[in-house]
């Protein structure tokens, strides 16, 4: 009879240990799967274990040399100031009362090379005891990602802003959000954030077909923003209250999986003022050639008679360089 119930105890026994065993190594795989690296404390703050993805990350082979030595692959001055030993430890208390703590940390590889990381610290009831377990998320890819779009967005203001040409950035309800240093120039406004709440008292009250401003300005940007495109001439303001005659361009562009409207206003002062100019030379010129045609009549001799053809000829001529030019400004 004792000889059976030893048996059994000894079955027993070994079944328990098999328990264990398995229960052990699913935990161990558990830990391996995961994609994040994986320490595990004790409340000696003491590693007693971690996973793959942490020996690959801080490109350790063996498990015991990284236990035995992790303290060696956290940089010794971490982000806050703080000495890495000091601040591990405020870190474990504040896990082990409040439950989760996260924070930024920076480790090392066995080669020296810094980790930018992000850990989390949990704490968990584990065998009558209170364990942390810290799961580390490396940041590099994703810091070098956002330097690249900040160095990216810096270019491209740098470019906008040195662009000779005013511009104007409005957002999806036609609102002014931004605009180039060409811009405060242009309406004589000292800064970006003034552009914005005066935008829309830069026009006087109609345009000189009689339609008032406002509407107008807000019903050419929705076409703009329907048709993708619209270029129309528009009467502005200066801040101290001079005309401003611009040739403005709205375009739709994609941003941040929307559309907004793109502004380009080109100042037609000179333009205009070129334009007049060669009105008024048409009239002396126009003169020039009747004067001519008119003396052609008289008698006179062949040669002055033929000077005075040239003279009429060239004042046609440059009359057509006039129109033309004039045509071309037009379809402009």
């Amino acid at each position: 009879m004792k000889e059976t119930v030893d048996q059994t105890k000894r079955a027993e026994a070994t079944s328990s240990s098999m328990i264990i065993d398995e229960t052990a190594q699913m935990r161990q795989l558990v830990l391996d799967s995961s994609p994040l690296a994986i320490m595990v404390f004790d409340h000696r703050n003491v590693c007693i274990d971690c996973n793959e993805a942490a020996l690959k990350l801080f490109e350790v082979p063996d498990k015991k040399e990284f236990l035995e030595n992790h303290f060696l692959y956290s940089a010794p001055i971490q982000p806050n100031g703080m000495f890495a030993g000091d601040y591990g430890r405020v870190l474990a208390q504040t896990a082990m009362v409040a439950g989760e703590n996260t924070a930024e940390w920076v480790y090392r590889t066995k080669s020296g090379e810094l980790i930018q990381s992000e850990i989390t610290l949990k704490r968990i009831e584990y065998d009558g005891a209170r364990i942390i377990i810290i799961y580390v998320r490396d940041m590099r890819a994703e810091i070098d990602a956002q330097a690249e779009v900040i160095e990216i967005t810096e270019r491209n203001k740098i470019m906008i802003d040195v662009t000779p040409i005013c511009f104007v950035f409005f957002d999806d309800n036609f609102n002014v959000v931004d605009c180039n240093s060409a811009a405060l120039t242009l309406f004589g406004v000292p800064s970006a954030r003034a552009f914005a709440e005066k935008f829309f008292t830069l026009s006087p009250e109609r345009q000189s077909d009689g339609e008032p401003s406002y509407e107008s300005y807000i019903a050419n940007m929705q076409k703009a923003f329907n048709d993708g495109r619209l270029v129309f001439e528009w009467d502005h303001l200066t801040a101290a209250g001079e005309s401003l005659p611009v040739e403005v361009v709205f375009v739709r562009v994609e941003y941040r999986r929307s559309y907004r409207i793109a502004g380009y206003f080109r100042d037609l002062r000179e333009h205009r003022q070129m334009l007049q100019e060669m009105h008024k030379l048409r009239t002396p010129v126009n003169e020039i050639i009747g004067l001519t045609n008119l003396a052609t009549k008289n008698e006179m001799s062949d040669t002055l008679k033929k000077d005075l053809e040239k003279i009429e000829q060239s004042a046609k001529s440059l009359i057509r360089t006039i129109d033309d030019i004039l045509g071309i400004s037009k379809m402009e």
